[in-house]
């Protein structure tokens, strides 16, 4: 927070990545997310996001089966929340199942 606006939030990554590209940071956020939404279905999930991937965030948890809210904290993060899997939906099959190659 900063001393001339104690409610000012500030918000950043717990540590350096290896790339400064943003479109690398959104490929890292984006998987880390969907991976959560995937295996945390039973539960509700708050997350902190970049909002360049609120498009993600609504493709991820469509195909999940799931929903969430948004509040924009600033131009460049929101909080999110996502609701847990309906418990019609648990143990559907909610995960794509790729073919055998073979």
């Amino acid at each position: 927070m900063s001393a001339t606006n104690p409610g000012e939030a500030r918000y950043r990554l717990r540590y350096g990545l290896d790339s400064d590209d943003p479109e690398f940071l959104r490929g890292c956020e984006v998987g880390y997310l969907d991976a959560r939404v995937q295996l945390l279905g039973r539960i509700t999930l708050h997350e902190l996001l970049h909002r360049s991937n609120e498009e993600m965030l609504r493709r991820i948890t469509e195909a999940a089966g799931r929903t969430y809210q948004v509040d924009p904290i600033d131009d460049e993060w929101m909080a999110v929340v996502i609701d847990p899997l309906p418990e019609d939906r648990i143990g559907s099959g909610a995960l794509i199942e790729l073919e055998d190659d073979a």
